[in-house]
Parts: structure tokens; sequence; C-alpha cells
């Protein structure tokens, strides 16, 4: 087992196909092949099995790659440092998120670190967040807990808890947490049908069903919060979306008996380390994610800062 043969492995998992690894490494596709079998040789397992049209990997060729992933990453680190690329002068990011708040929270991070990188954020559904990273439109995204063909990588980021946003006069808000109980006799302002944290909350408090006379659809979080300031309804959205208003009362939502929280993970095509501010960013916010993650995950905690004068903390 070396090197060629580790990489082959990687690039034909991060291509998607031999044709197209064979051309990013620069050999003919016997060659590669060549080396791959060598590999399995190597490890006395295969590693590749036939799924149609398509070569996916084993449950032991699935160990052997994230073991090859952290030395092609190495390596990439290796290269940076001696043609310098590891200063970042120059290039772009396009980011797609469902999560407006810990998008601009890691980018922000980011961009503190390498002012010259040109940033763009894009706000949109989890299914457009997959389809634009498949596609290449965006170079990475953020979204909820969601499944991904093998094109692409998961890496999670930060774990979110659900809150209550509700007016700050209304008689819940003297909790300090609420539960299901609490919100199953009211009026809840929900997104669309393809949003998956109205399916969750939907699921959570009434069992999957949409309420008959105790639910109004809204599509836009900022029309959400202003229907919840204006006495509407209530609304359970994630905790990072939970921003300081003064007419708002925001309360965790916690049930022993339901999971409120959920995952948000870094989208990524699985060759993303072949651009350098692009590798440099997933890194960055692998490394932050801690830091937040604990942040949130703090008893009574809120992304935000809230003054006892507006009554919108915890």
């Amino acid at each position: 087992m070396n090197f060629t043969q580790i990489r082959a492995l990687y690039m034909v998992v991060s291509e998607g196909s031999l044709a197209a690894a064979a051309q990013a490494i620069g050999v003919s596709q016997p060659t590669l092949s060549q080396h791959l079998q060598a590999l399995e040789a190597a490890s006395e397992t295969r590693l590749f099995e036939k799924r149609g049209r398509r070569l996916a990997l084993t449950e032991a060729g699935q160990r052997l790659f994230q073991a090859a992933e952290k030395v092609m990453v190495a390596s990439q680190q290796v290269d940076d440092l001696m043609t310098r690329r590891g200063a970042l002068t120059e290039g772009k990011i396009t980011l797609i998120s469902d999560t407006p708040a810990l998008a601009v929270e890691v980018l922000a991070r980011f961009r503190a670190r390498h002012p010259e990188i040109e940033l763009t954020l894009r706000i949109a559904s989890v299914r457009q967040v997959l389809g634009e990273v498949r596609e290449g439109s965006a170079d990475a995204g953020i979204a909820t807990d969601t499944p991904v063909g093998s094109d692409l990588v998961l890496r999670p980021l930060w774990r979110e808890r659900l809150w209550v946003s509700l007016p700050l006069d209304h008689p819940l808000s003297a909790k300090p947490a609420l539960d299901r109980s609490d919100l199953q006799t009211e009026t809840l302002l929900l997104r669309d049908a393809r949003s998956r944290t109205r399916a969750r909350v939907l699921n959570i408090v009434h069992g999957g069903e949409t309420p008959a006379l105790r639910a109004i659809e809204i599509g836009d979080r900022t029309a959400i919060r202003e229907g919840v300031a204006r006495g509407l309804g209530l609304s359970v959205q994630s905790q990072s979306e939970c921003a300081p208003d003064p007419r708002l009362a925001h309360r965790p939502f916690q049930d022993p008996s339901a999971r409120s929280d959920f995952v948000e993970n870094l989208v990524l095509r699985r060759n993303y380390r072949r651009a350098p501010e692009l590798a440099a960013f997933v890194d960055l916010a692998l490394e932050e994610a801690a830091g937040i993650d604990a942040a949130l995950d703090a008893p009574g905690a809120a992304p935000w800062t809230f003054s006892a004068k507006t009554g919108g903390g915890p």
C-alpha cells in the first residue's frame, strides 16, 4: 500500500467515476484500475461493488476511504505550505444555507481570518441547498439533518434546539420553558409544507397532523415574527432564529417524550479540498464548531443577548 494507491481510492470516490478521477490525476483509466486492484490486494478485501452502472464503496471501503481522506488532507496542507497557498490572498466562496444566523456566524469568523476571500451567502430550503451544492452553483451548504447521496458529504457543525416565540404579554411567557402540552391548544404559525422544522414541530406537538383552525401557514421568517408580535399565534423554530425583539419572549422547548434538537451540517462535494479557499473554510468551520455548539448547549442559553428591559431573555 502506498500514497499513489491511497490517492487513487480518494479521487475515484471524490470525483464519482474512474474516468473523472483518471482525468483529474492525469493517468489512464487502466493505470488507475491497477492502483485500485493493488490496494484491494494489499488490504485483502473488496473495496468497491457494482450498483447498477456505478461503483460504490463496501463497508470496508468506507473505512479505508475515511483514513485515505485524512492522508489527503495532510498532503494538501503540506502542499499549501510549500506553495504558499496557505496565505489565501484570493478566491471566492459561495455558501447556501437554511439557517441564516449560523451561516453569518461562520462567515464572520472566516472573514476575520481571510479578509481577501470574496464571500457570497444565499438563504434557501434544505432541498435547494443540496441541489445547488450538487450542481456546483454553491461551493458549500449548511443544512439541517438530511440524507444525501454518495456524491455529497456531511460534516456535523452545530446542534440546534427548538425554541418557542410568543408575545411578551402571553400567559405562557411566565414559564421558563414550554412543552407539548403548552402548545396543543395554541395557534401555531408554520412555514410552508417543505419546511423540515414544520414537519418536526407538527410531529412533536400534534403527532404529524396539522391542527384544524389552530395553524396558519406563513412562508417567510420575518412575517412569522410579525405574526407572533400581532398575536396571530406562536411559532416554534430553531434557537438561532429567535432574534431579539422588544415585543416577543423566547422560551426553550423541552419535552422528555420528544427529541427537540437537530444537527446543522456542512454539505460539500467530495472533491471540495481541490479548492484551497474552500478547504480552509471547512477547516475553520469545524475548528470553531465546538465553541459555537457549547454556547448553544448551555442550559437556558440563547445565541443572542437579550436585555432585561425587553423581556426577551430566558
